[in-house]
C-alpha cells in the first residue's frame, strides 16, 4: 500500500487491510493473517492525526 492508496482510500485502507487478512485467515494462512493486521496496525497509525497520551511521534529530517 503506497502512500497514494492512502491518501485515495483514506480510513477504507484499514478495511480493505482487515478484509485481506480475514481471506487469508480462511484460506489457512496464519502468517499472512497476522502480516496484514500488521499492516492495518500501521495505517491506522499512518492516518492517525494526533499522537496517543505520552507518545512522541518521529519528525522527518
Amino acid at each position: 500500500m503506497s502512500e497514494l492508496d492512502l491518501k485515495q482510500h483514506g480510513h477504507a485502507a484499514i478495511a480493505m487491510a482487515l478484509n485481506g487478512a480475514d481471506a487469508l485467515l480462511r484460506a489457512g494462512d496464519a502468517d499472512g493473517h497476522a502480516t496484514w493486521k500488521r499492516v492495518a496496525t500501521a495505517i491506522n497509525d499512518l492516518l492517525r492525526q494526533a499522537p496517543l497520551e505520552g507518545e512522541q511521534l518521529q519528525q522527518n529530517a
